[in-house]
């Protein structure tokens, strides 16, 4: 759960600052978690994105001359971004 939220547990580290700011309501801001399967999801969707700025390279370019080097590279990075995905995704909703 994101934003402000009150903290119960207060670890001594939280307390000697809260004490040193003169703060009295012991609030914190809860950032919010993105898990690993989240992260998985991401890379993929990423790893899409490049994929298909790779294919429209060929359209924009108004000439059919095949896939060039960085085509290819681009390809190969797509895979490799994947391959890291597939891990992730199977973490499951562990904080990353």
């Amino acid at each position: 759960m994101a934003g402000w939220e009150r903290q119960t547990n207060l670890t001594p580290l939280l307390l000697r600052e809260c004490a040193e700011a003169g703060v009295g309501a012991r609030y914190a801001i809860i950032a919010a978690m993105i898990t690993k399967r989240q992260l998985g999801y991401l890379f993929i969707v990423m790893g899409m994105l490049v994929m298909a700025g790779v294919f429209a390279a060929n359209f924009v370019g108004g000439r059919d001359a095949g896939f060039g080097s960085f085509q290819k590279i681009g390809l190969a990075g797509v895979v490799v971004i994947i391959l890291m995905a597939v891990p992730l995704i199977k973490l499951g909703n562990r904080p990353a």
